[in-house]
């Protein structure tokens, strides 16, 4: 098996950090293929928002395809996030602290053998965050109702092909068009608040180009701290916030790798191997 140029020199960087490696297991369960040159490259925003954060860790990530070791925090976002879809899909007067208990339990085990291993404090936590949800939901679907969940979307931006998935889309009473993504962040950001808060605005642009108009409002709801933040959505705060996109889609396009050393260091997935580290 032959590797690319980019890739024996990454190879040497690491050994000279950790010693030998042998790639025989990860060439069995994961074998490098050549892309397919006539398949039409995606990004996803988790891609975008990862080389914006580093384009060093993007290029280590999406590019050379490394990983990096097991994430709690992604983890407990990825277990949150299916439980509430499951719970979504319930009729509102099914939705109590015995259905979340079930479904919760289902999930567990459906990752049970998978790491990191999470303890018993982070059960029950995630437990209370989604039974104080779970409170607020039944409450929200009196006057709401779910349109979508999961919405699958494809779009261009930038002249990119770009997939993403939409976690919920509502619309209320009067008719409004809501945009949802569910967050278990510590603390509470507003959509479009920065580029790395760009998401469901980079979103609002897929839908009005899948539906022909923009939603009224986009929202994260952050679940383990049981807030709701709200926008809403006009065309000028959509092109002011796609317009700081730009820069960095260009130079990811470009091929940019420098990394970009910060506070975002301490949780990278990389930080064990790379030389910038702070």
């Amino acid at each position: 098996m032959s590797f690319k140029p980019e890739m024996k020199n990454l190879l040497n960087t690491i050994e000279t950090l950790v010693g030998g490696i042998s790639l025989l297991e990860s060439e069995k369960n994961y074998p490098i293929q050549d892309e397919d040159q006539n398949e039409v490259p995606k990004l996803s925003w988790s891609k975008l928002n990862s080389f914006m954060s580093c384009p060093l860790k993007y290029h280590w990530a999406h590019e050379l395809k490394l990983k990096g070791p097991p994430s709690k925090p992604l983890k407990v976002g990825i277990l949150v996030h299916e439980v509430i879809e499951n719970l979504t899909r319930h009729p509102s007067k099914s939705l109590n602290n015995e259905s979340l208990r079930k479904e919760f339990e289902q999930v567990l085990l459906s990752n049970v053998n998978q790491l990191p291993i999470l303890a018993n404090e982070d059960i029950e936590a995630m437990l209370i965050w989604l039974s104080n949800w779970i409170k607020r939901e039944i409450e929200l679907q009196q006057s709401t109702e779910i349109t979508h969940i999961e919405e699958k979307i494809d779009f261009e931006f930038g002249e990119v092909f770009f997939t993403g998935k939409i976690d919920r889309v509502e619309r209320d009473s009067t008719g409004s068009v809501t945009l949802v993504d569910f967050k278990t962040s510590k603390k509470a950001s507003k959509p479009g608040s920065s580029p790395s808060n760009a998401q469901l605005i980079l979103y609002d642009h897929a839908w009005s180009q899948i539906h022909g108009t923009l939603p009224d409002y986009v929202a994260y709801d952050f679940v383990r701290i049981n807030e709701r933040v709200t926008i809403e959505i006009n065309p000028t705060i959509v092109q002011r916030e796609l317009s700081n996109l730009l820069g960095p889609l260009s130079n990811l396009i470009s091929g940019d790798t420098d990394s970009n050393p910060g506070f975002h260091c301490s949780w990278c997935d990389f930080k064990s191997i790379c030389p910038d580290k702070k």
